[in-house]
């Protein structure tokens, strides 16, 4: 069959005159030539066509030809058929559609019988980095600089080109799937549709690469802005601020979205299970009969935990502040800082909760402890506590309303630092009773040891006691003063001071004595005296008694009268007894009498010798 084309510069005449041709075109070109080159007075080509023919080729497997709508171009389907060994038949089905080949790329086909070797091949990209279609309209491509990413790319100033993704084998769904090589899901996959199907590995699980020790990863929940106009999300300091309020706001108690945010499933944030370092076979055991969370080693909220082994690493951590912990100085027995949650607020601190309570049969603590907030020991009276170390405080400080501001009320113990070296020690006896302080105005006290100083002052009771009452004078000759406001009752013999002055020519009267003695010097002589004065420490209301002792010379030889430098009182005759009272104004004489010490003597005036005074006598005879 042999197609001829009729080309010219005007077309329309041209192809009018191809389509009236004669056909078939092998027998009539002739014909057909002469009338195109005649056409539009002559402007018209005549090609020779191609010869086309649909009659099986000889020696060769093609069976048929068939030549499609188009004529004439040459092109022509083969159907060939393999040298047949046996009579076969192929069934054309009774429906419209497509006759696959090996070479076919797209079918509806919805049945096959068991296939034994082939393959199912998925998308490609041009980037040969990324496996998915996802992957590789969103991150691959190539650039011209030498960069792996975009942003890299124009970084450096190259032009990005994205990748393209052609597309392959479509979605597959199956009833049953058994691989028995290697199988690789590079998508999104979704094994089970509900929480009742089974997922069995029998396998091991191996990690990405040996750089990369992952062996399961998974996507949770992340918060983030909820879409509602009429929520704001939290201000932030990023571009995620719900997720920044998030982990600034999330506690073991609290695991929730701020306001104006909300979960959203399968977040960009990947859950990555390690397995490392592994020397041996070891076996982890989930429970199945309780729910909850997996710990770490950096877990920090959410812990229910109940019971665990002995513990012999790891510690406790409280709470944390946001100040320097150089600002804070607790205590100097630990290298590091406590700080208190009230410190630190108190500060200007930001404070960040840590453990929680802890509730425990026993606790030891073989290092040092430290507790800083409110700590209550025992839960009553039949607890004990033994304290075997030292206590190293200056103050003890009791507070029984156990509150701190303006309406408290303490008590605060000090304790004097000693003298280095030194070890003091105070007994409390065991007795009820109520300690006595300087300060303490009330006492049931009934005995104290030998003191050296305090005074007695109004408002003490009655004093009594079976023991003697002394005032003894300091070693700077300071002699204390006993006073009574009201009357003063000697029940017994009353002893004044006392002492004995040699006669002389000249005697002072001590200020502290209150009997004075004039013993006989062996002289002959005058002799005068002198009474204290306030300047020497004399009290209105002093008594005084001088007794004149002397015993030698004078006209009678019997001694010398004591006589008062200004003749102010009585002289006092050898073996008289005289009394004096201070007035305030000066020394008054109350009595003047003989004591000489035999029976029926008398006492004589030195000054004449003849006058004198029975024993016992005031008066001369």
């Amino acid at each position: 069959m042999a197609g001829l084309r009729c080309l010219a510069k005007a077309y329309d005449e041209c192809a009018a005159e191809e389509s009236s041709f004669v056909l078939p075109f092998g027998d009539n070109e002739a014909v057909n030539q002469a009338a195109c080159e005649a056409a539009d007075s002559g402007r018209c080509t005549y090609t020779a066509g191609t010869v086309e023919s649909c009659e099986p080729v000889a020696d060769s497997e093609v069976a048929l030809r068939l030549d499609g709508s188009t004529v004439g171009d040459g092109k022509v389907l083969n159907l060939a058929v393999n040298d047949p060994q046996a009579s076969n038949t192929l069934t054309f089905p009774d429906e419209t559609g497509r006759i696959l080949s090996t070479v076919s790329t797209y079918s509806t086909l919805e049945e096959v019988g068991p296939l034994k070797t082939g393959s199912i091949v998925g998308g490609t990209c041009s980037d040969p980095t990324q496996l998915t279609a996802h992957g590789c309209v969103n991150i691959g491509g190539t650039c011209t600089a030498a960069a792996t990413t975009e942003a890299g790319c124009t970084g450096l100033s190259g032009v990005w080109t994205p990748a393209t993704w052609t597309r392959g084998f479509g979605d597959a769904r199956v009833e049953a799937l058994i691989s028995d090589g290697d199988t690789a899901l590079n998508g999104e996959t979704t094994i089970g549709d509900s929480a009742d199907d089974s997922l069995m590995i029998l396998s091991s699980l191996k990690s990405h690469s040996f750089a990369d020790p992952t062996v399961l990863s998974f996507k949770g929940n992340t918060c983030t802005d909820d879409g509602d106009a009429a929520t704001t999300p939290p201000s932030g300091s990023t571009a995620t601020p719900c997720e920044e309020a998030f982990a600034a706001s999330a506690t073991k108690d609290a695991l929730s979205c701020p306001s104006g945010c909300t979960w959203t499933a399968s977040g960009p944030y990947r859950l990555d299970l390690e397995i490392t370092g592994q020397t041996g076979n070891h076996v982890i055991a989930l429970p199945g009969t309780i729910g909850g969370t997996i710990l770490t080693d950096e877990t920090r909220f959410g812990a229910i935990l109940e019971e665990v082994g002995p513990l012999k690493v790891g510690s406790l951590v409280g709470g944390t502040c946001s100040l320097d912990p150089g600002v804070i100085g607790l205590t100097n027995l630990f290298p590091s800082f406590y700080v208190t949650e009230s410190d630190c607020t108190g500060g200007g601190g930001t404070w960040e909760d840590g453990f929680g309570d802890a509730m425990v049969q026993d606790f030891v603590a073989t290092g040092n402890s430290a507790m800083l907030g409110h700590v209550v020991l025992g839960t009553n009276e039949q607890d004990y506590m033994e304290i075997k170390a030292r206590i190293m405080t200056t103050e003890l400080r009791f507070d029984p309303s156990g509150t701190y501001g303006v309406q408290d009320a303490t008590v605060t113990l000090d304790i004097s630092p000693p003298p280095p070296n030194t070890h003091s020690r105070i007994y409390i006896p065991a007795m009820d009773g109520t300690m006595l302080l300087s300060t303490s105005v009330t006492s049931m006290l009934q005995g104290v040891g030998a003191l050296d100083t305090g005074s007695i002052v109004t408002g003490f009771g009655d004093i009594t006691t079976d023991n003697d009452v002394t005032t003894v004078c300091d070693a700077n000759g300071v002699c204390p003063t006993l006073t009574s406001g009201g009357n003063t009752v000697m029940e017994k013999a009353t002893v004044f001071s006392q002492t004995g002055v040699p006669a002389s020519a000249t005697i002072e009267i001590p200020a502290d004595k209150s009997i004075v003695r004039v013993t006989q010097d062996a002289l002959d002589q005058s002799i005068t005296f002198t009474f204290p004065q306030v300047t020497d420490g004399v009290i209105p209301g002093q008594i005084l008694v001088i007794q004149n002792a002397d015993d030698s010379g004078g006209l009678a030889g019997q001694g010398n009268n004591v006589v008062h430098a200004s003749n102010a009182v009585r002289p006092i005759w050898p073996g008289v007894v005289a009394t004096y009272f201070y007035i305030g104004s000066g020394w008054v004489q109350t009595s003047w009498i003989c004591a000489s010490p035999s029976v029926g003597s008398y006492c004589i005036d030195a000054a004449d010798g003849t006058t004198r005074v029975a024993e016992g006598m005031t008066n001369p005879e």
